[in-house]
């Protein structure tokens, strides 16, 4: 786990978009199933081509750079895994916004986040009252910085992004992250309190799947099921 993880920071290869990138170049693992979700299930290379339309679109669409953070308001589902994919792909970072939350709660997620972007799946549309929108419609609701657009996943958005063309950006906007720096943005509970920030490293994305596919030794053709 230590020697891999170090090899692809000294290799300048710590995001894992490069992981699915190696699956869905090679003929042995392309076309195996990487996603199986609601009835439908998408191999390696389809999950890649989709993360890169994802990426493109959010690029071209929205203007979203490498190292910013965009926050994601989703339900367990393949659109959650695609966005995902597609940040890590244009070198952004994901935060994962707990989805049943509402009003102030989800006011603070979404503000310590930083993020000027929040995608939310239609499923959670329900905690986005008006008076919830307008909160984030304020031009100093991010200290100064601006408001919060708000990007609700309709059918018709997802038609758009998958007539994208699938453009792989060129290494440098993936460029530079060590160990040490943000994958990603998680949330406590929030059980006690305010739900509270919390930096996935690189590090522990790597040392995390690599320790627990060998803890419980899991093969090419184990399906690992993923609750909400």
């Amino acid at each position: 786990m230590t020697i891999r993880s170090r090899w692809a920071e000294r290799c300048d290869r710590m995001n894992l978009f490069y992981v699915l990138e190696q699956h869905a170049l090679s003929a042995s693992t392309a076309n195996h199933p990487f996603v199986v979700y609601n009835g439908r299930t998408w191999t390696f290379r389809e999950v890649y081509e989709t993360a890169l339309r994802y990426g493109a679109w959010l690029k071209k669409t929205y203007g979203v750079k490498p190292r910013e953070i965009v926050a994601m308001d989703f339900m367990n589902s393949s659109t959650f895994v695609f966005i995902w994919l597609g940040l890590w792909s244009i070198g952004a970072v994901p935060a994962f916004i707990n989805y049943n939350l509402t009003g102030k709660p989800l006011t603070h997620s979404v503000k310590v986040s930083s993020a000027r972007l929040l995608f939310v799946d239609e499923e959670v549309r329900r905690c986005f009252p008006p008076e919830q929108l307008e909160i984030f419609a304020s031009p100093d609701f991010r200290d100064g910085n601006g408001s919060v657009e708000v990007v609700f996943f309709t059918p018709e958005v997802e038609a758009q992004i998958l007539q994208t063309e699938p453009t792989r950006e060129d290494d440098s906007v993936r460029a530079g992250p060590v160990g040490r720096d943000m994958a990603m943005l998680i949330y406590t509970s929030g059980t006690t309190g305010l739900p509270k920030p919390a930096i996935v490293s690189w590090k522990k994305c790597w040392g995390g799947s690599l320790f627990v596919a060998s803890w419980m030794g899991l093969k090419k053709t184990d399906r690992l099921f993923t609750v909400g």
